[in-house]
């Protein structure tokens, strides 16, 4: 991670890496509990009213509606840290962080943005203010800026160092799949019963008896 020179940071520069490290505090805090987690979170929110002020100077060279913005998330800060007089609970722990790395990164996105446009634009006229050249002069003022000081990566390495709030657990293995059960032998088929052998048919009965001669009829006798 490339090192910050503190001396070359711009005002929102200053106050996104501000704001993670007090993320960072929140989190080492709530790991310790007590005054150390009572300390942390009365510097985020004196860092909180120190944004806010600052925002609300006729002076601050920030644009209106991301002034806007802090403001508003400066009172949200300030309520989330009241409600710890409740009690302390993870919920709100995890919402000052979050809110404390996510403005930090947006802060400094929209500040490197800015930055580029502003010297992008600067190459342009320094070159005679040429057609055709927007995307050259935005590379090149891109990697001017970006060069400087590797901020994101100063942020993102602040939300991997406190691992996106309270850690979480890790899942439990996954189980392994049963053995598949062998299948059993297939039973062999039982062997056929031999067929009866076929009975003999019975003999053909005789034919009906040749029909009686019938008697000769009696001679009549003489009177």
């Amino acid at each position: 991670m490339a090192r910050i020179d503190l001396n070359l940071l711009s005002k929102g520069e200053e106050d996104a890496l501000a704001l993670a490290q007090a993320a960072v505090q929140i989190v080492e805090g709530r790991k310790k509990g007590g005054p150390v987690l009572t300390e942390a979170l009365d510097h985020n929110l004196k860092l909180w009213v120190a944004i806010r002020t600052m925002m609300q100077q006729p002076d601050c060279t920030m644009p209106q509606p991301m002034r806007d913005n802090l403001i508003r998330l400066s009172q949200y800060a300030a309520q989330k840290t009241f409600e710890i007089a409740n009690g302390v609970t993870d919920e709100i722990l995890d919402s000052l962080v979050n809110l404390n790395l996510q403005i930090s990164e947006g802060l400094l996105e929209g500040v490197t943005n800015y930055k580029i446009r502003e010297r992008a634009y600067k190459l342009w006229e320094k070159g005679g203010r040429p057609l055709g050249k927007d995307l050259d002069n935005w590379l090149k003022a891109e990697y001017e800026v970006t060069n400087a000081a590797d901020y994101a990566n100063a942020v993102k390495e602040f939300a991997r160092i406190m691992g996106g709030g309270k850690p979480k657990k890790a899942a439990p293995p996954a189980k392994k799949a049963a053995p598949a059960k062998k299948a059993a032998p297939a039973k062999k088929a039982a062997p056929a019963k031999k067929a009866a052998p076929a009975k003999k048919a019975a003999p053909a009965k005789k034919m009906a008896a040749p029909a009686k001669k019938k008697a000769p009829a009696k001679k009549k006798g003489r009177r």
